[in-house]
C-alpha cells in the first residue's frame, strides 16, 4: 500500500500515446510515458553516472518508440520496468516513479523513489 501523496504533474492531453514528457517534483525531475496503453513514470538519473537521460525537452525515447535511451550514454532501458537492457549501466535501472491518471491529469506519489 502506497502511504504517499499524489501531485498533478501536468494534464493528460500533454502526454499522448507514443510520448513521453518531463516533469519536477520536490526539487527531483522526472518523466512520464504513453506507451501501447501503458503508464509509466521514472526518475530522470541515469543509473551510469547520475546525469539526466534527455539533452532536448521530453525527448526519452528510441526513434521506434520501444525504448527509453539515455542521450549521454547510449543506454538502453525498457519502459515498462526501467531495467537496463545495454550500455555501460549494465545491471542497473531507472528508478520508477509511482503513477496514474485522475480527473484529467498525470499524477505522481510523493516523496519521489530514490536514485539507483
Amino acid at each position: 500500500m502506497n502511504r504517499g501523496q499524489w501531485q498533478p504533474v501536468f494534464e493528460s492531453t500533454a502526454l499522448p500515446g507514443g510520448a513521453a514528457r518531463e516533469f519536477w517534483v520536490q526539487g527531483v525531475a522526472g518523466f512520464a510515458l504513453r506507451l501501447h496503453g501503458h503508464l509509466g513514470a521514472f526518475v530522470n538519473h541515469c543509473p551510469h553516472q547520475g546525469l539526466p537521460l534527455n539533452w532536448r525537452p521530453h525527448d526519452f525515447l528510441s526513434v521506434d518508440r520501444l525504448h527509453i535511451v539515455c542521450a549521454n550514454h547510449g543506454a538502453v532501458f525498457d519502459c515498462y520496468s526501467g531495467h537496463c537492457l545495454g550500455g555501460p549501466c549494465a545491471g542497473g535501472g531507472l528508478a520508477p516513479w509511482d503513477v496514474r491518471e485522475q480527473d484529467g491529469m498525470i499524477e505522481v506519489c510523493t516523496p519521489p523513489p530514490p536514485f539507483r
